[in-house]
């Protein structure tokens, strides 16, 4: 993955440079901190058993590309489905996706209130804001797990988290990478009752897929 993530780089920090799509610029930092990052978590037991289980990957949003591009390369058998709020990043990161020669994602301009979740997938989401708040966000009509990629200061956030009705934490495991900070992925999971949805999705998420 190493020459994977010297393309991916190049192509960050020099045509979408503009885009301030990764603040690292350190090949290696860049390697371990964005792309090891996102691949290590598939060393989580519970991670690894629900995406292996739906083989359908949902990123909200991925920014510069962060996990999806790196796990879709790793997994190119697997779905991916990215959303952002930001349609310069999508489009920014279609192309990337193309000339690292990724053919499993699909990118969209969206926000996470916008979709059903009808469909059994894995949610994933890293450095995009507090856990309680993104969770109620998620319209979903199916059983549904959601996995955040979290820094050591987690447990001050935690603390003070007001998960919403239905959700509960199902796992607590930590990315391990030499020389890093701690890194953990933390996993919810949230089983409907009935179709209620909270909010007026404008897209099923199926139909995306």
């Amino acid at each position: 993955m190493i020459e994977f993530s010297k393309k991916y780089l190049e192509l960050v920090s020099g045509e979408f440079e503009g885009l301030n799509l990764t603040r690292i610029t350190d090949l290696k930092d860049f390697h371990l901190k964005q792309v090891e990052d996102a691949i290590r978590s598939l060393d989580c037991k519970l991670f690894h058993v629900e995406l292996f289980k739906s083989k359908t990957l949902l990123d909200v949003g991925f920014g510069g590309g962060f996990p999806i591009l790196p796990l879709a390369k790793k997994l190119a058998d697997f779905k991916f489905v990215g959303i952002d709020a930001r349609n310069k990043k999508v489009l920014a990161v279609e192309k990337i996706a193309e000339y690292l020669g990724i053919r499993n994602c699909k990118f969209y301009h969206y926000r996470l209130e916008e979709l059903e979740i009808d469909t059994e997938v894995v949610i994933t989401f890293k450095a995009v804001g507090k856990v309680d708040e993104l969770l109620s966000k998620i319209n979903n009509s199916v059983v549904t797990t959601a996995f955040f990629y979290k820094g050591p200061d987690f447990e001050n956030e935690e603390k003070n988290l007001k998960l919403p009705a239905l959700w509960k934490k199902i796992s607590h495991e930590e990315i391990r990478i030499e020389g890093l900070t701690k890194r953990f992925l933390i996993g919810y999971k949230n089983v409907p009752r009935g179709t209620f949805l909270k909010n007026k999705p404008v897209v099923k998420l199926s139909s995306l897929i």
